[in-house]
C-alpha cells in the first residue's frame, strides 16, 4: 500500500511538472524591457524554449547522437574574449555570428528556423531584430551589457522564446594594466573626454560614456576643484581586491614597523588577519567607486576594514580602527532588518558607545539606504542601522540614469538624506572587479551601496578641498548639493539631486 501510494505521489509530481512547463507565459511574467518589444511582434502567450549554445572552436561533433538528435543548439562562431562576469565580450564595431541548428528528430522539434533574433541593450535601453533566419551577424552598436533571444511565430499570438546568451560591449575590450606614473594623472583622461581632446591616460581605461555616472554628477569638472588629495576612506566592506591594478595605489597600507598593528592598513577582522582579501566582489567594486583611475576621488585613499556582516563585534572593531586610524570619512554599505540582527545588550551598548566616538572624532558616515523599495518612515521597514540618527550620518538613496529614484531603492524624507547614482537594471554601473582567472578587472552592478560610495567620494572632494569644514557642515553641504526636483521632495530628505561640482562651489559662511 505505501509503495502505491509514493508511485501515485511521484506520478502526481511528474504531472504537475511538466503542466508546469507547458504552462504559456503572458507578457506580464517577462522583465518589463522585453515586454513591449514582445507586444509588439504579437507574442501574447509565450513557451520558453530552451537551446544548447556550442562555441564553433570547441564543439564535439562526436557527442551523444541521441542529444543531437532531440536538442536544437546555436553553433557560436564568433571570435569574442570569454571572461567570468560577462560570457562574451565584444569590441564595439565587431561582430557576434550564430548559426542555428534544429533536432534531427523532426516529429519533437517544433522549429523550421527562426523567425527573430532579438538583442537587447541593457543600458540605453534599446533592441534590434534580425528577420528570418538560420544563420545570422549581429553587429552591436551601442556599448553596455546586452542580451540575445530568438523568437520563433507558433500561431497568430503564441511564440516561442529561447534565451541563447548574454553579451557585453566596449570600447576598450582589455582594459590593460596602467602604470603608477599613469595612475597619478589618469583622472584627467575624464576631463578632456568632455573636451573632446586626446590624451594618453585614456589609452587603458574604460570611456565616460561606460562611466555615465561620473558625469550625472559633473566630476569630471569638479576635479578641477579638488581630487580628494590628503583625504581617507575606511572601506567597511567585504574587503578588497588588493593586487588589482586600478585599486593597489589608493589603498592604505602597514607601516613597515607596524605590520601587526591592527590599526594600520587593511585588516581582516572576521579571521584576525592583515589579508583583508574580497572573495565577494562587493568591496572591491565600492573601492573603485571611490579611489581607482575613474573614482569619484581619484587620488583619495582608503582603508580597507573587512567585516562580517553578521557579526556585530566585528562592525565595532572596524569602527574602533576608523577612529584609530584617524579616517575623514567610513563608507559602510551593510543593510539587515531589526529582526535579522542578532545582538547581546553588551554589544548593543558598546556600538552605542562606538558611534558616539565616531561623532566626537569628526568621521563622516556615508551609510547605504537599501534596496528593498521600501518607505524607511515606516517602522517595520526600518533597517537594524537606519535608526541611527546621529549628525555626522549621511543615509543614501539611489536614482536611476533618468535622475528618478531607482525602483529598487529604499526612501523617505525623514530617514533618507540624499539621493545619488545607483544605476538600474537597464543600465547599471562599471566599476572594478574581484580577481578572476580571466583577468577581468571590471563589472557592472547597481544599488544603493554604489549610491553611498559614490556619495564618500562626494564627500572626500569636499574634505579635500575645505579641512577645516567638521563633518556635520558636511553632511550639510551634501544636502544642499545639487538641483531641487519635485519628484524627489517625497523621497529623500534633501529633495535634490547631489552634484559634486555644485557640492565644492556651496559656501557656508
Amino acid at each position: 500500500m505505501k509503495v502505491l501510494i509514493f508511485i501515485l505521489f511521484f506520478i502526481s509530481l511528474s504531472i504537475n511538472f511538466l503542466i508546469g512547463n507547458l504552462h504559456a507565459k503572458t507578457l506580464k511574467d517577462y522583465p518589463n524591457y522585453l515586454q513591449s518589444k514582445l507586444k509588439s511582434l504579437d507574442c501574447y502567450n509565450i513557451k520558453n524554449k530552451f537551446i544548447n549554445v556550442q562555441n564553433f572552436y570547441s564543439y564535439d561533433y562526436d557527442d551523444d547522437d541521441d542529444v543531437q538528435k532531440n536538442s536544437s543548439y546555436i553553433l557560436d562562431k564568433s571570435p569574442l574574449d570569454r571572461n567570468l562576469f560577462h560570457k562574451n565580450i565584444v569590441k564595439k564595431g565587431n561582430f557576434i555570428d550564430y548559426q542555428f541548428f534544429k533536432g534531427y528528430d523532426q516529429k519533437n522539434s517544433l522549429e523550421t528556423s527562426y523567425t527573430w533574433a532579438l538583442f537587447y541593450n541593457l543600458q540605453l535601453p534599446n533592441s534590434s531584430i534580425t528577420k528570418n533566419l538560420n544563420h545570422f551577424k549581429i553587429y552591436p552598436k551601442e556599448l553596455g551589457e546586452h542580451e540575445l533571444f530568438l523568437i520563433q511565430k507558433t500561431n497568430k499570438n503564441s511564440c516561442l522564446l529561447s534565451y541563447v546568451s548574454s553579451f557585453y560591449v566596449t570600447d576598450n575590450p582589455s582594459y590593460k594594466t596602467i602604470t603608477e606614473k599613469k595612475f597619478k594623472k589618469s583622472f584627467s583622461c575624464y576631463q578632456t573626454f568632455l573636451q573632446n581632446k586626446q590624451n594618453k591616460h585614456c589609452k587603458n581605461l574604460p570611456s565616460l560614456d561606460e562611466l555615465y555616472h561620473l558625469k550625472q554628477i559633473d566630476a569630471p569638472k569638479a576635479w578641477n576643484i579638488s581630487t580628494g588629495s590628503g583625504v581617507k576612506v575606511a572601506l567597511i566592506d567585504t574587503g578588497i581586491n588588493y593586487l588589482h591594478p586600478y585599486l593597489k595605489e589608493q589603498i592604505i597600507v602597514p607601516n613597515n614597523n607596524q605590520n601587526s598593528d591592527k590599526s594600520f592598513g587593511p585588516y581582516d577582522f572576521e579571521f584576525s588577519d592583515l589579508f583583508a582579501f574580497d572573495e565577494v566582489g562587493h568591496g572591491s567594486q565600492m573601492a573603485g567607486f571611490i579611489s581607482s583611475p575613474f573614482g569619484v576621488a581619484p587620488e583619495s585613499k582608503t582603508l580597507v576594514l573587512k567585516i562580517n556582516p553578521r557579526s556585530i563585534q566585528t562592525i565595532i572593531n572596524a569602527f574602533k580602527a576608523s577612529i584609530k586610524n584617524k579616517v575623514h570619512i567610513i563608507n559602510f554599505s551593510l543593510v539587515f532588518s531589526k529582526y535579522e540582527v542578532k545582538i547581546s545588550d553588551k554589544e548593543m551598548s558598546d556600538l552605542i558607545s562606538v558611534l558616539d566616538k565616531l561623532l566626537e572624532n569628526d568621521i563622516l558616515v556615508i551609510q547605504a539606504a537599501g534596496n528593498h523599495n521600501q518607505n524607511l518612515d515606516i517602522p517595520e521597514y526600518q533597517n537594524f542601522y537606519s535608526q541611527f540618527n546621529y549628525p555626522n550620518w549621511v543615509k543614501v538613496a539611489a536614482y536611476d540614469e533618468n535622475f528618478k529614484l531607482s525602483r529598487y531603492s529604499n526612501y523617505s524624507n525623514i530617514n533618507v538624506d540624499i539621493i545619488a547614482p545607483g544605476g538600474s537594471l537597464e543600465k547599471p554601473l562599471l566599476s572594478t572587479f574581484i580577481s578572476n582567472q580571466q583577468g577581468v578587472l571590471l563589472a557592472s552592478n547597481k544599488g544603493t551601496s554604489q549610491a553611498a560610495a559614490i556619495t564618500s567620494g562626494i564627500a572626500a572632494l569636499i574634505r579635500s578641498q575645505k579641512p577645516y569644514l567638521s563633518a556635520v557642515e558636511v553632511k550639510e553641504i551634501l544636502l544642499k548639493s545639487g538641483r531641487l526636483s519635485k519628484d524627489l521632495s517625497l523621497t529623500v530628505k534633501s529633495g535634490r539631486i547631489l552634484n559634486a561640482l555644485d557640492a565644492l562651489q556651496i559656501d557656508l559662511q
